[in-house]
């Protein structure tokens, strides 16, 4: 491995680490890993590695530059006091309240609770609290982003370095708990902050990007911290822990947060959606390692139970659709393409455009039925390529064999299902004409949720081949829609430009690499 020289922490695998040896990196396994046949291999997130680090260097700089530019000498003898940061600009201020606190009145989406809460707890917090930083590190960075301003980008890294210290320092003076509401809520919002300004490995604008905090609050959150907190938080922590869970299914890794540890209310219907897709993760982490067993009888053997595990939860999964009562139901519509604004006419034609826009009950409605189609689509996609490899053996039963023209279909239709969600967000309602009829009037909040499906339909549609069904339009359809938002909601990251060949041994979203 070459010796690193620009002060990162290193980035091989915990056990080579703990061991204090040399680590050659390779993914999922490495060298000394595979040789001894541990199963300790686990990497750091890059987050860890790279941008935390390289933002406690921006705060380091920024004090030691005000402190070289002090003209008066002023006593003191406090040395750890809080660095001076610059005072908040009430433009990005304004534009952030906009962006996260999203009105239900007037036809825009219903929002998450917690966010309408930020207004009234920003005006109650002390000048240079954590809350305080937090929410200007993220309304700084979502406004760099939006707005392509560097100067605000550059503040956002301190405003935030500052926050990430704070933090610190209470969670070690209080145990690893957090201490009242405030902190629960910084940590929401500094992870809302990674996701938009990390850049994912390979993948644009996706939850991979971070897991650390969102993992740290969930296992705070069913710590069930104070009375005041609990319900307000219960709704964020349930959206931060299906984040985990997409980052369970999107590398082929075990929930590092176990649902029962969530404490969550037993509410019909969605507690039996968040559990059902705990198993879909827990049954890809399972998958993902009998993938790598040799092809064999005892491979192969493997490889057709977990298949039909699958088929049986994909088949609970949709049953689970059938039985949702109307205020947790989704309804297709047809577009009416005439009524769309200008800027959106784009994403409206083409050799394939999605069909139907869709309607929910409640922002929370439609970001459970996002993550019952990527489930969906990403076991179809598993069960297909797995299909590939039982053929090769002439005494293993096939579980998918009767099923593999149906597979297709699904993989199909949950794409176009995905895809169609994602632009039913912009579709301006002809009935109420209350929509964004400009793309300033678009909430940030928007974008940063419709990173949840992005990453799975382009793995999905670069990785699979469904012999004469033509998924190219498709493709030509996500970029579209990609530049889009990075264009206009700045929540665009670093695109995925592998060929399905780069994916490794496993063409399942990111399991081979």
């Amino acid at each position: 491995m070459a010796i690193r020289s620009r002060g990162l922490p290193s980035a091989g695998c915990s056990r080579c680490r703990s061991k204090k040896i040399r680590c050659d990196e390779a993914k999922p396994i490495c060298g000394q890993c595979v040789k001894i046949r541990s199963v300790d291999c686990k990497y750091r997130d890059e987050f860890e590695r790279t941008w935390r680090w390289q933002t406690e260097l921006v705060v380091k700089k920024a004090k030691a530059k005000a402190i070289s530019t002090e003209t008066v000498a002023i006593a003191t003898e406090d040395t750890n006091s809080d660095m001076q940061l610059n005072p908040p600009n009430p433009s990005i201020l304004e534009r952030f309240f906009f962006d996260w606190v999203v009105k239900s009145a007037g036809g825009s989406e219903s929002v998450i609770s917690l966010f309408n809460s930020l207004p009234g707890l920003y005006a109650k917090s002390s000048v240079n609290s954590l809350l305080y930083n937090s929410i200007n590190a993220l309304a700084n960075a979502g406004y760099a982003q939006r707005f392509n301003c560097s100067k605000a980008l550059t503040e956002a890294a301190e405003w935030y370095g500052e926050s990430i210290r704070m933090l610190k320092n209470i969670l070690s003076s209080s145990g690893g708990r957090p201490s009242n509401q405030d902190v629960m809520v910084s940590i929401i919002l500094l992870c809302m902050y990674e996701l938009l300004i990390d850049e994912s490995v390979a993948l644009e604008g996706c939850w991979v990007s971070h897991l650390g905090g969102a993992t740290l609050l969930l296992r705070m959150q069913g710590q069930e911290t104070t009375e005041e907190s609990s319900a307000a938080l219960e709704e964020v922590s349930m959206v931060i822990y299906l984040q985990m869970i997409h980052n369970s299914l999107l590398t082929g890794q075990a929930p590092s947060v176990p649902v029962n540890e969530l404490k969550l209310r037993k509410l019909p219907h969605i507690s039996e959606h968040m559990e059902l897709i705990y198993k879909a993760a827990c049954l890809c982490a399972e998958w993902r390692s009998a993938l790598f067993l040799p092809q064999s009888h005892h491979g192969w053997k493997q490889l057709s139970i977990i298949a039909g595990k699958a088929m049986s939860l994909d088949k609970q999964l949709e049953e689970w659709s059938w039985s949702l009562p109307a205020q947790l139901g989704c309804t297709a519509e047809a577009i009416s393409v005439h009524f769309q604004p200008e800027w959106l006419k784009p994403l409206l034609t083409g050799t394939w455009t999605p069909s139907n826009t869709h309607k929910h009950p409640s922002l929370t409605v439609k970001i459970l039925w996002r993550y019952y189609w990527q489930v969906r689509l990403i076991l179809n996609q598993a069960l297909l390529f797995t299909h590939s490899i039982l053929e090769k053996s002439d005494t293993i039963i096939n579980p998918i064999s009767s099923d593999q023209k149906n597979i297709k279909t699904r993989i199909v239709s949950f794409i176009d299902r995905l895809c169609e969600s994602c632009l039913s967000t912009f579709i301006v309602d002809p009935t109420t004409e209350t929509r964004h009829h400009r793309t300033e009037d678009i909430p940030g909040i928007i974008g940063y949720l419709l990173m949840q499906g992005l990453p799975t339909i382009g793995l999905s549609l670069e990785q699979v081949a469904l012999g004469d069904f033509d998924l190219s339009s498709r493709k030509e359809w996500l970029a579209k829609m990609k530049q889009f938002l990075r264009n206009t909601i700045g929540v665009g990251k670093g695109a995925t430009a592998k060929e399905p060949s780069q994916y490794g041994k496993i063409p399942i979203q990111i399991w081979g690499l």
